[in-house]
């Protein structure tokens, strides 16, 4: 997590002290460093001279950094964020202070099954200089529906609900540009604000980003398929229901959790019984199931990820693409293909690189 924060840094433009990871370096597209365990993809000159990002020249934190010790004991806020449009409470986490001369608040958006209680570490961290924020979807963390009866019509927990979600979060609550640092579907899900919203997004974090998120064609690009199968709209068909009941189920246990989560941490120390506890929490919500329904059958997003990274390049967002090196789910592999679009991508700009 230190190294993935020291990244984080880069990227979002604080000045620190030189690293351990390696002396500053350029690059036209992504520029950072390397710790352990991480791959990390830039250009090199042997590509088309077309410019997708330049990076300022910053350097990490490395040890016990100024920005460690002042977050020392900051702790962070709990918040509440009334989403009146869709009449649903979202829960928030933020850390540091507005004002004059701040940098750029950060959000930070989790991954699927995860929370905002994976990130306060985190949000502490960046909340110096800054406002860091970490909000949970809906349909996760602690950002549910009352009950049932809260569901408007045609109600979908979907990417296109969490869509919104972000952009009105970022507009009501944050009220200005922001960088967003996204994980597994947290990553996506940012892929796809700055893609639809540049206007609110400074830069992207993606970290271990999923590539893909669900498997329902929506009904402008494929009509027929679509109406064969459940749009994901509450309340379930029971047939549905029965199905989905059963994988929720078996998934939410103590052992299952955990055995998830060990293969997915590189160091399993952080696997705690209290993470597991706060997952299972997540899960045992009297929405619970009927979230995990919904989600399952809900359709793609408008925009598939590369589509979404080639706006962001269009767009000259920076960009880091972050992979851990053993993750069993979203592999190195993935942030290759990504790269190797973008670099292709490259292609059909007419912007020539600045000097």
């Amino acid at each position: 997590m230190r190294a993935i924060l020291s990244l984080i840094v880069v990227l979002a433009g604080s000045q620190a002290h030189s690293a351990r990871y390696g002396r500053g370096l350029r690059s036209n597209f992504l520029r950072t460093y390397l710790p352990a365990r991480t791959q990390i993809f830039r250009t090199t000159n042997s590509y088309p001279r077309r410019r997708v990002v330049p990076f300022p020249h910053t350097r990490v934190l490395a040890g016990e950094s100024q920005r460690e010790w002042e977050a020392k004991g900051r702790g962070v806020d709990q918040g509440e964020w009334r989403w009146k449009e869709m009449g649903l409470d979202v829960h928030y986490i933020v850390a540091g202070d507005k004002g004059k001369g701040k940098e750029k608040p950060i959000l930070f958006l989790p991954g699927f099954g995860a929370g905002s209680f994976h990130f306060e570490e985190a949000v502490e961290y960046m909340g110096v200089g800054r406002q860091a924020y970490c909000m949970d979807w809906i349909g996760q963390g602690n950002s549910w529906p009352k009950s049932s009866a809260d569901y408007k019509e045609g109600f979908q927990y979907s990417p296109d609900l969490w869509l919104e979600q972000a952009r009105h979060f970022i507009e009501e609550v944050i009220q200005d540009e922001v960088y967003i640092a996204g994980n597994s579907l947290g990553g996506y899900m940012a892929a796809q604000l700055a893609a639809e919203y540049p206007h609110l997004v400074k830069g992207l974090i993606l970290y271990n980003a999923t590539p893909v998120w669900g498997f329902r064609p929506r009904k402008e690009t494929d009509g027929f398929l679509s109406n064969l199968l459940w749009d994901g709209s509450l309340p379930a068909p029971e047939p549905y229901k029965r199905i989905t009941d059963t994988v929720f189920n078996n998934v939410k246990n103590k052992d299952t959790v955990h055995g998830i989560l060990k293969d997915a941490y590189s160091n399993s120390s952080t696997v705690t019984n209290d993470l597991v506890d706060k997952i299972l929490r997540v899960g045992e919500q009297p929405e619970g199931s009927n979230a995990f329904a919904s989600i399952l059958f809900s359709p793609k997003t408008k925009l598939s990820f590369a589509e979404s990274l080639e706006i962001c390049a269009k767009n000259e967002k920076p960009l880091l693409l972050l992979y851990g090196k053993d993750d069993p789910w979203v592999a190195p592999l993935w942030g290759q293909r990504a790269y190797l679009n973008l670099l292709l991508s490259a292609l059909r700009y007419e912007k020539p690189l600045s000097k």
